[in-house]
């Protein structure tokens, strides 16, 4: 049965939807770290043929959300791991502070008031136990932010880094939920200063939005890693931040 509830895509946007609707269901945990893909199920469950689901499934692979285990048709969602999280965040660390120190000096009046509206909507996704929209808002935060750094080629790298991170985010966001106010009340402290054009301040505070966040989810995959290990099979503890 198609559970997706949503009307099959024209022919032209069959491979991008579902890349996109795999990508969200790999972040949530829909598909969970470990799980073998069934292409059968999911070319059911998505309403689409073979032929675009494994355009969709070759797409994910090379973005590193999923991983080829032998034979073409042996694929599983990529297992979380601390040596890919270190990566992802040191490389977000590095193009997003450069980004937000840029963004600070040329954002407008209109441009901050996103940004705030963004942060007050997220209080409320969390106040709303809407996990799924605070992670979305907290990503619109970061990506509207740098937007305005006019850095085309360092925000797509950073988006796409962002497709990486978003799974581990959902693990911060849902487990964590003390530290999800924590990051909001960091969004609060980054925009004074942003409004203060303190743009070197403003490239420290992600700096450490960041590294916290990469150790706190450090401790949860360690943590996830040792549960694993004491069951015959994964399970997915949900959980993610910025």
């Amino acid at each position: 049965m198609n559970t997706t509830n949503q009307l099959s895509p024209t022919p032209s946007t069959k491979c991008e939807w579902a890349i996109e609707t795999l990508r969200s269901w790999i972040s949530t945990g829909r598909l969970a770290p470990g799980q073998r893909i069934d292409q059968v199920w999911l070319a059911n469950e998505l309403n689409i043929s073979r032929m675009p689901l494994r355009q969709a499934l070759v797409q994910l692979t090379a973005d590193g959300l999923l991983t080829s285990r032998g034979s073409h048709s042996s694929v599983i969602v990529t297992p979380l791991s601390t040596t890919m999280l270190i990566d992802i965040y040191a490389s977000r660390c590095a193009l997003e502070s450069m980004l937000g120190e840029v963004a600070t000096t040329k954002i407008d009046e209109a441009g901050i008031q996103t940004i705030q509206h963004l942060i007050e909507d997220q209080e409320s996704a969390v106040e709303a136990k809407d996990i799924e929209k605070y992670v979305s808002l907290d990503r619109q935060f970061h990506t509207i932010f740098y937007s305005y750094s006019g850095y085309e080629h360092a925000c797509s790298l950073v988006d796409r880094l962002r497709n990486l991170s978003d799974r581990y985010v959902h693990f911060y966001a849902q487990d964590r939920h003390t530290n999800v106010h924590k990051s909001i009340l960091e969004h609060y402290r980054m925009v004074r200063h942003i409004k203060e054009r303190q743009a070197v301040r403003v490239r420290e505070l992600i700096e450490m939005h960041i590294n916290d966040g990469c150790l706190t989810l450090l401790n949860i995959v360690e943590e996830q890693q040792l549960s694993d290990k004491s069951h015959s099979s994964p399970k997915y503890k949900k959980g993610n931040p910025s």
